[in-house]
């Protein structure tokens, strides 16, 4: 035997007809409408907050709450770069998650070493750049003499 669903507006007047807790609940418009005092809405408030940590899993964080974690000092290395009085003269600026150093050009200086990585990838990355150039450089010098 199948049943019917009740509307949303039954389920109101349900409520309606029976007191909620000792809350009055009436309709106005098909909307429910509840009238409480300050300190029942208190209490109402304090137990929906206590209702909400209880469902709260057991290794939650506090919003707003960060914990921090000390990190393990960075192994150093010693680096020096390149210097000349072209190009190559104005010291280096690497930035990695929010620290920053300044790595002068021709001195031997102790970096952590993920500074030194990022040093390493740039200066491999500068040379197949280099190597990609001259590749196209000789390229073009070979089809303008075809063309000559």
């Amino acid at each position: 035997m199948a049943t019917k669903k009740k509307t949303e507006t039954e389920n109101w007047e349900t409520m309606a007809a029976e007191p909620v807790e000792g809350y009055q609940v009436e309709l106005e418009d098909g909307e429910p409408k509840v009238t409480l005092t300050m300190s029942e809405l208190r209490e109402l408030i304090a137990q929906e907050v206590q209702a909400q940590k209880a469902e709260k899993p057991a290794g939650a964080v506090k919003k707003g709450k960060v914990k921090h974690i000390a990190a393990k000092p960075a192994k150093k290395v010693k680096v020096k770069l390149f210097k000349d009085n072209g190009m190559y003269k104005d010291p280096v600026f690497v930035a990695v998650n929010g620290h920053r150093f300044i790595v002068p050009r021709g001195v031997e200086v102790e970096v952590p070493e993920y500074i030194a990585q990022v040093l390493e990838e740039s200066f491999r990355r500068d040379q197949a750049t280099a190597e990609q150039l001259m590749t196209l450089e000789r390229k073009f010098k070979e089809d303008s003499k075809k063309l000559d």
